[in-house]
């Protein structure tokens, strides 16, 4: 029996290598792509702008910091930061050195509750999320 691996990218590459170690057979078939947004390059101007900064996925978060990075930048202070999920928020907050706010049960029904989210009239809310292309 070989285990067939559709996880993208390294996350695939690295269940592949702990498959292998325990001696399982498997092969890594990504089936979808992340790529950067073609709105890279006003991220860093959305994110000096804004109040929220909603983070729906660790490899938004990555990307976001990669590109960031590729600028010559940093996450800014200013912004509330949320993450939909646990994993999300600390990535996030590795990168940007502020405090992340996630719901304790990691969906959007969830994060909307949250009591930062409560009073978001005539504030400026950026909404990071990857790009994907199925392969």
């Amino acid at each position: 029996m070989t285990v067939l691996v559709t996880r993208p990218g390294e996350d695939g590459a690295d269940l592949c290598q702990k498959l292998s170690t325990l001696g399982i057979s498997n092969f890594h078939h990504p089936l979808l792509t992340f790529i950067q947004g073609r709105d890279a390059a006003s991220l860093q101007y959305h994110l000096k702008n804004c109040h929220l900064v909603i983070a729906v996925s660790q490899h938004a978060v990555y990307w976001a910091q990669h590109i960031l990075k590729h600028q010559n930048a940093s996450f800014p202070t200013a912004p509330i930061y949320l993450a939909i999920g646990n994993k999300t928020a600390q990535l996030l907050q590795q990168y940007c050195g502020k405090t992340v706010i996630s719901p304790k049960i990691s969906d959007s029904e969830h994060l909307l509750d949250l009591p930062a989210l409560k009073l978001v009239k005539n504030r400026r809310i950026l909404y990071c999320e990857a790009m994907v292309v199925a392969n």
